[in-house]
């Protein structure tokens, strides 16, 4: 066994930082002393510290070292501090390390209940209360470890700093808190001053504070008795009130989550009551504490003051210029500035910058504070909205108090959007949900279940956020079962339109001569008191259908789509009817030329060659395009097809073009559109997979834009991800979504609603914030340090796809992927909103490749590797080779071989282009060069990660900071790094 007195690693480190100047209180927060340590300390209640001052390289986590202060005479302190040179330690929780206090280095008292955090550079052991002149922290480890996991620094004088944080006074007020708050924006809080404990993320709850008077306040701080939590952004809303009776709700502001704090700022606003509201329906809390009055704090910051400033000030600042090169603003985009242009190291040895650079900030020219992740080169600095042309933004730094803010998702992921998920299931109302909204903006949906329940219609007049009881408001009472179909309003005169339609049966066997066997009326009612009162029901005529020179009456007729009304003021209502014996299927439409008295079958009869129960086309959706044409996407039951089929038409439905492959993948499934308020179209359909025609895995719920006419399609987000609904849902398979739709509540919310899990369920899905949301949301930065997978857009397939704290590149965890199994692939599937170009960049480290390793980027949610829509492919082979995938599906060295050591960390970068077909490959910051593309994919919207085979066994692979970013409208650069300037 070594034994060294002071382990030297002056070589590994090199001289980045000076030693701290001593003196007695440096500042507000640190208490100054002069470090020591003791090798071994194997009874740390009695184990005394030595060295005291020595100056060299030292490492912690060592054969049990305790390394610790003499704070000169007893002081008062709440927060310990560990600092260490790279991001790359192996003390990940609590049970890694113990912590001691003494009066007189003699005998030692263990201090119990603080809390552990990792960021940056920094472990943080907080939550402390203790009095005394020597403090101890000693490493739980017995083994030497190895150099480059040690939480290690070039002096033994900048291991370990001693604070007394003093809290940033908050505004006095009592925290109450309401429940199933589903109308925040009208609805009061109550259950003031309770002490008892209490949750934040529990079926719609809100919290919130009474100040007592109308006060300014900028900062709303969330304290958690233990951390980490599920919570994002998107998961909380902010509203503030004066009355406690109508809240409105706060539009702009920013999320840090530091510790067991969520911090929401960057906002202004002056009110009596502030109210944070949570959109999460489930009761799986983890966020909570233990007394509710300790739960919120409100605050008003004074200007300059950024977040986590631990009562300082910032002493200094830098210019920095950032160029926006391109012909439009840039929103939401993040400017890299590198350390070297900063200057950080000769900051540091000044002593001007802390070493963990935990007092670096950023704001733009207004003095608002900026969002950055930070990594070992450099920052990602977050600028909300950038102008053609230069700008000015500040790197602020001089504050030892600061704690480090760095290490956050909301720089390189950035997520707008509230989304509120709702289950309506009730006894008759679950099947087939159809919403719609009223010419007076009261929502509308209908929904039915079994044989005789009819149709049923609940109503909202609170854009969706609460529902009246269904009532049945259609009954034929007939042997047929009434099952809704769409919902249509009279833009002329707002009446409403029911189409239904009445089961009786349904055959594969001689299903056009099998009547009541194989028999489906399509119908429709009207309502002309907006949807409270429908007439008597019409029984729509569909025509004949010629098959094998025979003509016979459409007898089996569905529809689930909604009509549209075109240029001309005729109406169009795509449906689908059974055209062969076997039970295969049609699409058509219906128009109306005098708003829906009377309808006529198209002459065309769109089919694709398919045999057997619900084969064929089927489940339209329908949009006119600017230039006239009609366009339906259509439902493809069809073994060789992987899309959704396309008709056009250029004689307003009359007539219809052979169907073809559409550009976006699909499982046998419906889609739904509508044009939004900018003329983009929307197109709704469950989902962007690659699973087939005859699938019914329709997963993801997928949502995306086009704004050429349906030329193209963007945005691509999983409008499940994060609820709980989000899993991948193939085995066994389920059906996330089925004959979905999708209505504007107003111009920036949307309510999605379906016929869900399995066909059991009716819900919705109510989007806030919906053009943010969905134009402006993009970009994946993933830590792991949250063990919930699915929280951050995942999905695991296979045995063992999870967080692991066994190792990681930073912080406290990675992503693991460990091949134990021969029944299924072990794979996983990050989603994302979809991009043409842009970087994926990770750490990986390979502790086993023995059944290889594959990352790949892919439009679709598919498991096996040759899956379509896979744009980029690359495998790790058993010996460390990184190959890439060609176009003949071979396997090939990169243009530069590159081998990966196992047992180590190494940097992946891939910089794609869709369009260009081409990605080039970098590894430990060298150019492996560039490879052309794998399959057809129009965009890339999923990160896949699996073993080679599924027979094969034994790869361990870890994951660390996975980074991408969308560069397809370009990103902001830095210039120019001023001299530095006083505060």
């Amino acid at each position: 066994m070594r034994k060294l007195a002071l382990l030297l690693i002056a070589a590994i480190l090199g001289a980045l930082f000076s030693a701290m100047p001593g003196g007695p209180v440096a500042h507000a927060a640190k208490w100054t002393g002069t470090v020591g340590y003791l090798n071994n300390d194997g009874s740390p209640a009695t184990g005394a510290l030595g060295s005291f001052g020595a100056t060299g390289p030292a490492a912690l986590d060592y054969f049990n070292r305790s390394v610790g202060i003499d704070l000169g005479a007893p002081r008062g302190f709440d927060e310990i501090r560990l600092l260490d040179a790279d991001t790359t330690n192996r003390i990940n929780d609590a049970t890694d390390l113990s912590v001691y206090v003494s009066n007189d280095n003699v005998s030692y008292t263990q201090a119990t209940g603080w809390s552990f955090s990792k960021a940056g550079h920094t472990i943080t052991l907080g939550g402390l209360s203790a009095t005394a002149r020597y403090v101890k922290v000693r490493s739980n480890f017995a083994d030497a470890g190895a150099a480059d996991v040690w939480l290690s620094m070039p002096s033994l004088q900048q291991l370990i700093e001693v604070h007394q944080t003093p809290a940033v006074a908050a505004l006095p007020g009592s925290v109450g808190y309401a429940d199933n708050d589903r109308n925040p924006a009208a609805s009061p809080l109550g259950n003031w001053g309770v002490t008892l404990g209490i949750a934040l993320d529990y079926a719609y709850r809100s919290v919130g504070v009474d100040l007592g008077s109308v006060r300014p306040f900028n900062t709303v701080e969330l304290i958690e008795s233990q951390a980490p939590s599920r919570l994002q952004k998107p998961d909380l809303s902010l509203y503030v009130s004066n009355d406690n009776a109508t809240y409105t709700k706060v539009a702009d502001w920013d999320f840090l989550k530091l510790g067991r704090t969520i911090v929401l700022y960057n906002f202004n606003a002056t009110a009596r009551y502030v109210k944070i509201h949570n959109h999460i329906d489930d009761t799986s809390y983890t966020f909570s504490n233990t007394n509710q009055q300790r739960f919120v704090r409100v605050l008003d910051r004074p200007a300059g003051q950024w977040t986590a400033s631990g009562g300082g000030a910032w002493a200094y600042r830098k210019p920095v210029q950032v160029t926006n090169g391109g012909a439009s603003v840039l929103y939401d985009r993040s400017v890299y500035v590198a350390k070297s242009a900063l200057g950080t190291a000769a900051l540091v040895s000044a002593g001007k910058l802390q070493p963990d650079f935990r007092d670096i900030r950023f704001a733009d020219a207004s003095g608002k504070e900026l969002p950055f992740y930070m990594d070992k080169d450099g920052f990602y600095v977050n600028i909300r909205e950038l102008a053609t042309g230069g700008s000015t933004i500040y790197a602020y730094y001089g504050n030892p108090s600061a704690a480090f803010v760095g290490a956050g998702q909301e720089a390189l992921q950035v997520e707008y959007g509230n989304k509120t998920l709702t289950d309506h299931t009730s006894g008759s109302f679950r099947h087939n949900l159809k919403p719609v909204k009223l010419a007076d903006g009261t929502l509308m949906m209908v929904a039915n279940y079994g044989a005789s329940s009819g149709i049923l219609a609940t109503y909202s007049s609170d854009g969706g956020r609460t529902w009246t009881a269904p009532t049945v408001v259609v009954n034929l009472n007939d042997a047929g079962r009434d099952e809704p179909g769409s919902l249509f309003v009279d833009p002329a005169n707002g009446d409403v339109f029911l189409f239904f339609y009445s089961y009786y049966g349904y055959t594969t066997s001689n299903c056009l001569t099998a009547g009541n066997a194989c028999r489906n009326d399509l119908y429709y009612a009207k309502s002309t008191d907006n949807g409270v009162t429908f007439g008597t029901p019409v029984r729509i005529d569909t025509g004949t259908l010629v098959y094998n020179g025979t003509t016979y009456p459409i007898n089996y007729n569905i529809t689930y789509s909604n009509p549209i009304q075109l240029a001309n003021g005729d109406w169009v209502l795509p449906f689908h009817y059974v055209c062969k014996p076997d039970g295969a299927f049609a699409e058509s439409v219906l128009y109306s030329t005098d708003r829906g008295a009377t309808w006529t079958k198209s002459a065309s009869q769109i089919t694709v060659q398919s045999s057997g129960g619900e084969a064929g086309l089927t489940e339209a959706s329908i949009v006119q395009l600017t230039n006239g044409t009609l366009k339906m996407y259509m439902r493809q039951q069809l073994a060789t097809s992987y899309r959704l089929a396309e008709s056009v038409s250029t004689d307003n439905g009359r007539t219809w073009s052979a169907p073809v492959d559409s550009p976006l993948f699909a499982p046998n499934t419906m889609s739904a559109m509508t044009r939004h308020t900018n003329g983009d179209i929307l197109l709704l359909w469950p989902g962007n997979n690659a699973f087939g025609g005859t699938s019914y895995l329709r997963n993801p719920l997928s949502l995306a834009y086009s704004k050429d006419e349906s030329a193209t399609w963007s945005g691509m987000r999983d409008l499940l991800g994060r609820t709980r609904l989000s899993e991948p849902m193939v085995n066994p398979v389920k059906r996330v979504a089925t004959q979905p739709d999708l209505v504007r509540v107003d111009a920036d919310t949307y309510l999605f609603g379906w016929w869900g899990q399995s066909l059991t369920t009716a819900e919705t899905l109510l989007v806030e914030d919906f053009n943010r949301y969905l134009y402006r949301s993009h970009g994946v930065a993933d830590d792991f340090e949250y063990a919930e997978l699915k929280n951050d857009y995942w999905w695991q397939v296979g045995a063992t796809v999870e967080t692991s704290t066994v190792r990681s590149k930073s912080g406290t965890a990675s992503l693991r992927l460990l091949d134990d199994n021969t029944t299924s692939l072990t794979a996983g599937s990050r989603l994302f909103p979809s991009m043409k170009k842009g970087t994926v960049s990770f750490s990986l480290y390979a502790a086993s490749l023995s059944n290889r390793f594959s990352f790949s980027l892919r439009e679709p949610f598919s498991l096996v590797h040759s899956a379509p829509g896979t744009a980029f492919q690359f495998m790790l082979e058993p010996d460390g080779s990184l190959k890439a995938y060609n176009s003949s599906g071979s396997l090939i060295e990169l243009p530069v071989p590159t081998d990966l050591t196992t047992g180590a960390w190494h940097d992946i970068e891939v910089r794609f282009d869709t369009d260009a077909k081409q990605a080039t490959v970098f590894v430990n910051g060298a150019n492996k060069g560039t490879v052309g593309h794998y399959l057809d994919a129009n965009v890339v919207a999923h990160f896949h990660i699996a073993s080679a085979s599924t027979t094969g066994t034994g790869t361990d692979v870890y994951i660390d900071n996975l980074i991408i970013r969308d560069t397809g409208s370009g990103l902001p650069t830095a210039g120019t790094v001023g001299a530095e300037q006083p505060v």
